[in-house]
């Protein structure tokens, strides 16, 4: 700091106190953020407790905002609230009981197939067992083939679901009941959200596990990379088309 008749101006290291706040209050956004991401929902507390100074300050700046629109800094610290906000960050830690809303038109953008225009099952079956309706439709869509595959086409099994010998596709019904059965499934059974396995990369060790004997060609080693990929395309439609007054296109395929 100098001093120039009675005003004094401010220098930090050749860079202006403008610049300088600017680059404290990107530091501090980022680092929220990271937090966020690493630790999910926790109180506010315990949130700040991981922060720098920088970043509490951005933090404080940031609940003005949020006081003056009417949310609480608890409300945007629950992991709902954050796997939209970081939703273009999905990745194998992304919590599959996370309830964010997927309409069933967006869905319908991406299923074909055997699963086109069956948006409003995988939403209904999503939302009644307290599971990700991306996650839900990702799965579908990866182990199908997008509804082409002659599990889904011949025995209503988009989801690659096997009979207890580990040999044999389980036939249902419809497809309807396949996303029905394997929703439920997927909430509760021990293998899965029932049994603590709440995240793509946890379930996927359940669920399509890399090395399985069924599994000659190794193609269980795309399946996480590929789920991970939907769930977030999926997210990311319906959070464009959340605030505009068009619609998604329904997939022609």
């Amino acid at each position: 700091m100098k001093e120039n008749g009675n005003e004094k101006v401010w220098k930090v290291k050749g860079i202006s106190a403008l610049r300088a706040c600017f680059f404290t209050f990107f530091l501090g956004a980022f680092g929220a953020c990271y937090v966020l991401h690493q630790f999910g929902a926790v109180s506010k507390k315990e949130f700040l407790r991981h922060l720098s100074p920088a970043a509490k300050q951005a933090v404080e700046k940031a609940e003005e905002k949020l006081k003056k629109a009417g949310v609480s800094i608890q409300s945007w610290l629950k992991s709902e609230t954050r796997a939209e906000l970081l939703v273009e960050h999905v990745d194998e830690r992304f919590l599959v009981t996370t309830k964010h809303k997927v309409s069933a038109n967006t869905l319908n953008c991406f299923l074909g197939g055997a699963l086109r225009g069956k948006g409003a099952t995988f939403a209904k079956c999503a939302k009644k067992n307290g599971i990700s309706p991306a996650f839900l439709a990702a799965v579908a869509i990866h182990e199908s083939g997008n509804g082409d595959s002659r599990a889904a086409r011949e025995r209503s099994n988009p989801f690659g679901i096997m009979e207890r010998d580990g040999k044999t596709l389980v036939k249902f019904a419809s497809i309807d009941r396949a996303v029905e059965h394997t929703a439920e499934r997927l909430a509760h059974s021990k293998h899965y959200v029932g049994g603590g396995r709440k995240t793509i990369g946890a379930i996927q060790k359940s669920y399509c596990p890399v090395g399985a004997r069924n599994d000659p060609k190794s193609l269980n080693r795309h399946w996480l990379k590929q789920v991970v990929f939907w769930t977030g395309e999926i997210c990311r439609v319906e959070r464009e088309f959340a605030t505009s007054e068009s619609s998604p296109t329904l997939a022609s395929r």
